[in-house]
């Protein structure tokens, strides 16, 4: 998320992944393959490409740019504005979560239900064998 609200407020500028890492990882030590997974799970959660992006560009030898369109807007709580990156996703692409969610609702349900109101059953008194 540290990535992407960097990439955020810098939002059309290349930011060099030397710069990404000092900002996000200042007290760690590590490689690029760190910001390479980083880049790669914001892809997937936005559902960007990385040979055609329409978010994140990959500046080759040169780092990063957000190329998705951002409006800073202000906090009802807080004084402190924050940038948000307004997605163009179909409707369409995202329908299997609410339905899997619905699904182990569901399922939960109906087995709670049924450990609840099963009759138990009778067992048989062997007394005398």
């Amino acid at each position: 998320m540290q990535v992407l609200a960097l990439l955020a407020r810098h939002r059309g500028r290349v930011i060099t992944k030397e710069r990404i890492l000092q900002n996000v990882w200042a007290d760690t030590f590590v490689g690029d393959e760190v910001l390479s997974r980083a880049i790669s799970e914001l892809r997937r959660a936005l559902g960007d490409n990385a040979k055609s992006p329409t978010f994140i560009q990959t500046i080759p030898k040169g780092g990063y740019r957000l190329i998705a369109p951002v409006a800073i807007e202000k906090l009802e709580d807080e004084e402190v504005a924050r940038p948000r990156v307004r997605t163009t996703r179909s409707r369409g692409q995202s329908w299997w979560f609410p339905s899997v969610t619905a699904a182990l609702a569901l399922a939960a349900a109906y087995t709670v239900w049924s450990l609840a109101f099963s009759r138990p059953q009778r067992r048989r008194a062997s007394i005398g064998r």
